[in-house]
């Protein structure tokens, strides 16, 4: 979920002596109650394993090194919105129909 995407930090990634890690947790922030309002709906705070590709592990590692991202500081500074229009204009790309 781009919402969850967006507020990675790299200590959600990095290992304390500040290698990424293979395999994380993250809390996602997906509401629940689907059938009611979204003024009562409540976020849910389930959370999900991560574990990366060898591939996806290189280009994180090349990432955070290129931007010298520690701590707390934001993987994706972009919002949740912005993401979806990337991702919309990807699939546009190549041809894929993408959801609104």
């Amino acid at each position: 979920r781009a919402s969850d995407v967006v507020r990675l930090r790299a200590s959600h990634v990095l290992d304390s002596q500040g290698k990424v890690r293979n395999a994380f947790r993250v809390v996602q922030h997906k509401l629940a109650g689907e059938n009611t309002s979204i003024t009562k709906r409540k976020p849910t705070h389930a959370f999900a394993d991560v574990t990366l590709e060898p591939a996806a592990l290189a280009a994180l590692r090349d990432y955070i090194k290129a931007h010298a991202l520690t701590g707390d500081t934001l993987l994706f500074p972009v919002s949740p919105c912005r993401v979806r229009q990337l991702v919309k204009g990807w699939c546009e790309a190549i041809g894929l129909q993408a959801d609104s």
